[in-house]
């Protein structure tokens, strides 16, 4: 038998070895850990999905190969991959966003509301750094998974939001579905930054996808210029009054008397910027020549809606060359497919019957661009409205845009309640079921082998009246700066 000696030690080994085993598996794990996320030899910020989802600060969940494929990727656009500790963005400061950007997110409210929660100026300079840090990055997620390499003929899609993230949602689930999708590349625009609208885009798994903040933004501008400041002038007050009153921008009455309305200037703002962006800032896209296809927040598009564009495009080179832009949504109160699922038309370009899913390649912007100081001083504060004026104003002889139109619709408008819209039934739920429906019950129509042109009508310069809101100097002189200004706030 053992003598008591041994008896005694017998637990002292036990624990020992029991010691040893714990800090050996903790030490396997850490160096797995170790790894997997430190594969660069720099100490990244580590947080669970949905605060990456919100900061954009976690490394994409793929393997190493991936990793270091999309590192390759996105050191030809001299950025860096991911987000690296700086001294200024300490574990402190990175938990303060979080909150932020979490209990600061907008109810999605059916009159489509821009109320902006109240937050104090070290907040709001936290969000705004984290939307500059995220512009300069230009990180594309899912490059190598997806073999992303732009040409001529591939397809950038750029899609606006604002905060709508049960319908940004339903349009990343319809663009999950659309053939050809991986061959993109998806930018997301935003122009408020949201945990739930970034958690949307960190789920994108089906094709190569960016983000890029409009760095106007309200949000970040909530009580200066470009958002509300205190002493701006009412819509309604009357110049006389506002003179008096000197409030900031008394002498810049719109054509009917009105003053600036921000939630309202801010979309035609991000508008020109996202395309300035795009197509002459970006290093992966500042050269691209190919077609860039502009989508809203609340637009539902078809499984054969890439593929028909691309027919689309063929078209246009065999039979309409001036064409300028391509145009997949109708406003047609009763779509319907059949033998006009492979017609289009052709025609002037109208700001409100061919506004939704339009594209454009780099010779469209270039006009665009040439005109810019009459897009930024035309007194409307609807984009479309502008850039028919200038088309039929500023640009280049023969001084009009016309436009290729797909009869039956590949993209549908979801939005009932919006900015221009104030609809009883404001759930985009249900106009997806009646899409669904429609889209189902007409599934042998998609995918048509080929495009015909149906039918031809008469390019004629319609006279156009300004609906105002645009008078603001200030609006001119910010619009006008995202050209002429190189310094990127």
């Amino acid at each position: 038998m053992p003598d008591a000696n041994m008896r005694a030690s017998l637990p002292r080994i036990l624990k020992t070895v029991l010691t040893i085993g714990v800090l050996g598996f903790i030490m396997l794990n850490l160096q797995l850990l170790r790894s997997s996320k430190y594969s660069r030899g720099e100490m990244h910020i580590i947080v669970d999905r949905n605060d990456a989802a919100a900061l954009h600060l976690q490394e994409d969940l793929a393997d190493k190969n991936n990793l270091a494929s999309d590192h390759a990727i996105n050191q030809q656009l001299k950025a860096p991959l991911v987000w690296t500790a700086r001294e200024n963005k300490s574990n402190v400061l990175i938990t303060q966003i979080k909150h932020i950007v979490r209990t600061g997110d907008l109810q999605e409210k059916s009159n489509y509301s821009y109320h902006i929660p109240i937050m104090n100026e070290a907040d709001i300079k936290q969000i705004h750094s984290a939307m500059l840090d995220i512009n300069l990055e230009q990180r594309i997620h899912n490059a190598k998974k997806f073999k992303l390499d732009l040409t001529q003929e591939s397809i950038v899609i750029i899609v606006q939001t604002h905060n709508r993230p049960t319908h940004l949602q339903y349009l990343v689930d319809s663009l999950r579905a659309a053939r050809h999708i991986e061959k993109t590349l998806l930018i997301i625009s935003h122009d408020y930054y949201s945990a739930k609208l970034n958690a949307i885009v960190d789920s994108v798994d089906f094709c190569p996808v960016m983000q890029i903040f409009y760095p106007y933004a309200m949000q970040i501008h909530p009580t200066t210029f470009p958002g509300e400041h205190p002493n701006d002038c009412p819509r309604n007050i009357g110049k006389a009054k506002a003179v008096l009153q000197k409030c900031n921008n008394a002498e810049h009455p719109d054509k009917y008397g009105h003053y600036r309305e921000a939630r309202y200037a801010q979309t035609k703002h991000h508008w020109f910027w996202k395309l300035h962006r795009v197509f002459d800032e970006m290093n992966y896209t500042r050269n691209f020549s190919g077609l860039v296809l502009l989508l809203e927040e609340d637009h539902y598009v078809t499984p054969d809606s890439i593929a028909v564009l691309q027919q689309m495009r063929q078209l246009k080179k065999q039979q309409c060359p001036d064409c300028n832009i391509l145009t997949l949504g109708t406003y047609d109160k009763k779509p319907s497919y059949g033998y006009l699922a492979s017609k289009v038309d052709i025609s002037g370009w109208i700001s409100s019957k061919h506004n939704m899913g339009m594209a454009l390649d780099r010779e469209v912007w270039e006009k665009i661009r040439k005109c810019s100081d009459a897009f930024c001083k035309y007194d409307d504060y609807n984009w479309d409205w502008t850039l028919q004026y200038i088309g039929t104003t500023c640009f280049p002889s023969p001084q009009l845009l016309k436009v290729m139109l797909s009869r039956s619709p590949r993209v549908f408008h979801i939005g009932e309640c919006g900015v221009h819209h104030k609809g009883k039934n404001c759930d985009p739920g249900d106009k997806v079921k009646q899409i669904t429906a429609l889209l189902q019950s007409n599934q042998q129509f998609l995918f048509p082998s080929g495009l015909t042109v149906m039918g031809k009508v008469g390019t004629t310069k319609r006279k156009m009246k300004a609906n105002g809101g645009w008078g603001d100097v200030r609006d001119h002189e910010l619009c006008m700066s995202f050209i002429h200004d190189t310094k990127q706030r």
